[in-house]
């Protein structure tokens, strides 16, 4: 049973319970040059100095990607959602 244990991990992962995106990166990847953008974000927080206006620059960088593919996707998405209302 050495796979018991990564086993309950990915069932916590999974259930979404204990487990989010930022606790398993903020665990598994310890060097600054793999990290991911909402874990630089926090560990900019963990600092004594909190700087607003670079987290809010990053937070905007982190959100840009998905709200431009909102935005160039927005209508395969909307005729996407609604083919399946119709009968």
């Amino acid at each position: 049973q050495p796979f018991a244990c990564c086993h309950h991990v990915w069932h916590a992962e999974s259930a979404g319970r204990y487990w989010d995106d930022l606790l398993v990166a903020l665990i598994f990847l310890q060097e600054p040059t793999v990290r991911t953008i909402t874990v630089g974000l926090a560990v900019l927080q963990s600092g004594r100095v909190l700087d607003i206006p670079v987290l809010l620059a990053g937070s905007l960088l982190s959100a840009l990607p998905a709200m431009l593919a909102y935005v160039l996707f927005q209508r395969s998405l909307i005729n996407g959602l609604m083919l399946g209302i119709g009968k």
